[in-house]
């Protein structure tokens, strides 16, 4: 059991599909179904996935927030706080690990104040002053170039995609082991 935070929620979009993820595999539609040759079996999950104690979420824009918090009504364990996540205080001890997840701006639509670079490296330090994650997965542009990580941090593993179009990395975080 684990705590999964997005410091910067947006619409809520991934703390309400991780709040979903585990719903019963034959409830769902999938779209190979109505395909001319469909297959006969229904899919089903093949292992026990690790479960969320908590979703918290981090969203300073108040229509953004707003957004949010419709989206994850039925979501009994989301956590949805009105803050900027650069600037706010750390959570309260640990009880659970902690995974932080997140899909911050690229700098082409949403555009930062500083270099890209310079904001990944506030985001990872608040990250690192906030929650002090056990992992954390960022997805952040292809051409993003060295990353300023904490100390603590060690890279896990990387996975290029495209995600609307646009090159991405999903890096992997872990901590460091003594």
């Amino acid at each position: 059991t684990v705590d999964l935070i997005d410091p910067m929620l947006g619409s809520g979009t991934i703390l309400l599909e991780a709040a979903y993820r585990d719903r019963s595999v034959e409830e769902r539609e999938f779209l190979q179904h109505a395909f001319k040759c469909a297959p006969s079996d229904k899919p089903h999950l093949q292992s026990e996935r690790t479960s969320f104690a908590s979703l918290i979420g981090y969203e300073r824009d108040g229509k953004t927030l707003a957004a949010a918090k419709s989206n994850l009504k039925t979501v009994d364990r989301a956590i949805i706080l009105a803050e900027d996540f650069l600037l706010t205080k750390p959570l309260p001890t640990k009880k659970h690990p902690r995974w932080v997840i997140a899909n911050p701006p690229y700098g082409e639509r949403l555009k930062t104040k500083e270099p890209i670079a310079e904001f990944y490296a506030k985001l990872f330090s608040a990250t690192e002053r906030v929650t002090s994650p056990d992992r954390a997965c960022f997805l952040l542009p292809a051409k993003t170039g060295r990353l300023d990580l904490p100390l603590q941090w060690k890279v896990l593993e990387k996975r290029p995609f495209l995600n609307g179009g646009i090159p991405v990395v999903a890096f992997l975080f872990g901590r460091k082991t003594n």
